[in-house]
């Protein structure tokens, strides 16, 4: 994505349906990458965890719009790539080791039965170093391997 490019969905509503009951995370790509990075791991504290990726997320940790294939409907989804640098009282308060500060983020907004819902795809460490939309490069900190 070229720099510069902006987000799909607008930061503010997302993080406002990160603090309801409309927040879902994907068990394989998101809830178990997480669990072996907090405290004891359970899928409770694997999603708060997400969740707070999701509330500590600033404007500049975009990186860019990808599609990717809804092997169920043959369509394309499109979502917004974050990759947030992690603050040390945060991973403290996640029981997360201080040099894990790098993560990688997949969310969009879709519409279900009871309204919009907050959707994350993929929350686990930042594998490679990314451009983001700003034209600065987030480098990879860490292996989920740690």
């Amino acid at each position: 994505m070229a720099a510069g490019a902006s987000p799909l969905f607008p930061l503010a509503e997302v993080k406002a349906l990160a603090v309801g009951v409309n927040f879902i995370v994907a068990f394989r790509p998101g809830v178990n990458r997480i669990q072996p990075h907090v405290g004891d791991g359970t899928v409770k504290e694997a999603i708060e965890f997400a969740r707070g990726v999701v509330l500590e997320l600033a404007a500049g940790d975009f990186a860019e719009r990808k599609g990717q294939r809804n092997a169920e409907t043959g369509r394309t989804e499109w979502f917004d790539v974050y990759c947030p640098q992690l603050k040390a009282v945060f991973l403290e308060l996640h029981d997360t080791a201080p040099n894990k500060t790098t993560w990688y983020l997949k969310l969009k907004i879709q519409r279900e039965k009871d309204g919009r819902v907050l959707f994350v795809l993929s929350c686990h460490c930042l594998l490679e170093s990314q451009r983001l939309a700003n034209g600065t490069t987030r480098q990879a900190k860490w292996k989920e391997s740690e």
